[in-house]
């Protein structure tokens, strides 16, 4: 009984789930699923971003990842929602946090400017995920991996702009199935979009 009662708090939805203490909206199964789609990314991550930070335990695991394959992590918010002690530990990981609105003139020129255009992660978890997935996936390179957390709730099937992106499969259909409660995506190369806008006109 002890057993499906924790399965249950680290697959649910709604149960308080913790990361290194702190609350943190993701399970750990959808820590899980992000591990397995940036390990098998189609090409080599050059950078990592996050839109809306939060209280910062999820920025904490995705600057941990760019620390580690020591790419550049930028995660944008207009409010510090963290404490000192994630503070100190996103300094130590190199990380930038850019306190301004994503959407502003100013948030999306520095988005423009610290995020290349080669492949990377953008991870989508801010307040309006249809206008973030608009808004930037067409500033990010060819081949990146897509995030969007709220699956279901805030974004769907509807929302996405299948002539820029695809599902990332396995792990898009396993993080449906999973209830994680996120979308993983990944952005067609130019070959693919440029066929994909083809077989929109019947060509």
């Amino acid at each position: 009984m002890k057993h499906n009662n924790t399965l249950a708090a680290i697959t649910s939805f709604s149960e308080p789930r913790t990361l290194f203490g702190k609350p943190v909206q993701q399970s750990f199964i959808s820590f899980g699923v992000y591990e397995q789609a940036i390990g098998a990314a189609p090409r080599p991550l050059r950078w990592i971003c996050e839109l809306g930070t939060g209280n910062g335990i999820t920025t904490l695991f995705l600057a941990l990842h760019a620390f580690y394959q020591d790419i550049p992590f930028v995660t944008f918010d207009k409010h510090a929602l963290y404490g000192q002690q994630t503070r100190r530990l996103l300094k130590a990981c190199h990380a930038r946090v850019i306190h301004e609105d994503c959407f502003s003139a100013r948030g999306r020129e520095l988005f423009a400017a610290l995020v290349p255009s080669a492949p990377g992660l953008l991870f989508c978890d801010n307040g309006d995920k249809r206008k973030e997935i608009r808004t930037f996936i067409p500033m990010i390179g060819p081949h990146s991996i897509v995030v969007v957390h709220d699956w279901g709730n805030e974004i769907g099937e509807s929302d996405i702009p299948w002539d820029k992106v695809v599902a990332f499969n396995p792990w898009h259909e396993d993080s449906i199935a999973l209830g994680t409660h996120a979308a993983i995506l990944r952005v067609m190369g130019l070959r693919e979009q440029r066929d994909c806008r083809r077989k929109e006109r019947g060509d």
